[in-house]
């Protein structure tokens, strides 16, 4: 089981509210915030820096914005955090309002490498299920996001790969 969590998510009060849930109602520590695009890229450093980012996963939210584009900011740059943390070997959850097919495809895609989707309209426990299926190597979809799909089988609050 992998108890440590990274949360990356540009909007503080909802990143304070899912960290102090986590941490009230499960075994995991949220060990690493993340409120920038800037932030997020210390933390990858400093994996990259000590070589170990075992025993953390992240739960990062795809409609981050970024300062690092021409434009000043880039809209769902989540989809590259989850890339440069996949990367690294930590298993992610992409956590958005941006529930259709095509963004949950699209995280959970080789291209994207996100072990998890979760909707934020999704009640808490269904984040904390995602969280425990990622920790122990699964793959997990909220069953409301999903129709079927060839490999995965059902269990009580998503899909889970077997």
């Amino acid at each position: 089981m992998i108890p440590n969590i990274i949360l990356c998510d540009d909007h503080a009060l909802l990143r304070n509210g899912i960290k102090s849930w986590i941490e009230t109602h499960s075994k995991y520590k949220v060990t690493y915030e993340a409120g920038t695009w800037a932030e997020c890229e210390k933390i990858v450093e400093a994996f990259r820096a000590s070589g170990s980012p075992n025993n953390h996963i992240a739960v990062v939210d795809i409609s981050f914005k970024a300062e690092y584009s021409p434009a000043a900011h880039e809209e769902n740059c989540g989809f590259e955090i989850i890339r440069r943390f996949t990367a690294l070997g930590v298993p992610c959850i992409a956590y958005s309002s941006h529930d259709s097919g095509g963004f949950v495809e699209h995280a959970v895609s080789s291209a994207v490498g996100a072990k998890g989707f979760v909707s934020k309209n999704a009640d808490e426990e269904i984040l904390l299920a995602a969280i425990c299926a990622v920790s122990e190597g699964k793959t997990y979809i909220q069953a409301e996001l999903v129709g079927v799909c060839l490999g995965w089988c059902p269990s009580s609050t998503g899909l889970v790969e077997s």
